[in-house]
């Protein structure tokens, strides 16, 4: 027999800051179509407040005004909606400032050496 909770779910309190802290535990190359590593694509794990997540993608990519922009994107799956459209949804997700960015961006480039 299953004993259910019927607490209600705690949310924080909208006043309070939830603070995350991410450590990146590997970092892999990504290797391109030629079998050379690519440099504008790295693979990782981290761990946030305690929770692995894995097959996180670090990535530059150049912007429309031709500055370099960064990206970490969640490791996702592809669906289809109702309409037939093939979309992706994050297995896994937080709010990531910018302070968090960068040292994500530390991380790896330590652990790349």
């Amino acid at each position: 027999m299953f004993k259910t909770n019927s607490a209600a779910p705690v949310t924080p309190d909208e006043n309070e800051k939830i603070t995350y802290t991410a450590k990146v535990s590997s970092v892999r190359t990504i290797k391109g179509s030629n079998g050379a590593a690519r440099e504008d694509l790295i693979s990782f794990d981290m761990v946030v407040n305690g929770v692995t997540i894995q097959d996180c993608l670090y990535s530059i990519y150049k912007k429309e005004d031709g500055s370099e922009g960064e990206n970490i994107l969640f490791p996702s799956e592809a669906y289809t909606n109702s309409k037939g459209e093939k979309k992706r949804k994050n297995k896994a997700w937080f709010p990531i400032s910018k302070e968090l960015r960068a040292n994500i961006k530390e991380q790896i480039e330590s652990l790349l050496g």
